[in-house]
């Protein structure tokens, strides 16, 4: 959020999306917080909102940009061809099973979409001990997760 503040051409709306509201809604207060600051050159307006649709509308998000001066114009690759369907939709499935699974605070159907991840290579004995490690050293951070 810093960053956004320090830029001196552009400002507007930023949509928070978390799954958890409460979190989303804390950092909206951060997030406006900076416009108070006396570094602060541009004005962001920081807004919670519910849903990752909500958040998205009209969104452009992590696209390469042509800037020039005093213009920022984004370049749309457009819909992803049909002919490339099946490189991409094993990586689509495993986000959309590991979105539902956060939002269910499912520790288990997490390991699930780990464990067949392409880059997991080791045996499903391994891959657990290696989940549950990582568990152990993040779990300061995961306490809306019971495990």
């Amino acid at each position: 959020m810093s960053e956004l503040v320090l830029q001196n051409q552009v400002s507007g709306d930023v949509y928070l999306y978390d799954i958890d509201l409460d979190a989303a809604k804390k950092n909206e207060i951060i997030g406006n917080k900076f416009n108070d600051s006396k570094d602060c050159n541009a004005k962001w307006n920081y807004k919670a909102v519910e849903t990752i649709g909500e958040a998205l509308k009209g969104a452009v998000v992590e696209t390469n940009v042509i800037f020039r001066t005093g213009n920022i114009k984004p370049v749309l690759a457009g819909p992803i061809p049909k002919e490339i369907y099946p490189l991409v939709s094993r990586v689509c499935g495993e986000q959309e099973a590991l979105n539902e699974a956060i939002a269910e605070r499912d520790v288990e159907k997490i390991f699930e979409v780990f464990s067949n991840d392409a880059l997991v290579t080791c045996n499903l004995k391994d891959a657990r001990k290696l989940f549950e490690e990582m568990l152990e050293n993040t779990k300061e951070y995961l306490t809306m997760y019971k495990f």
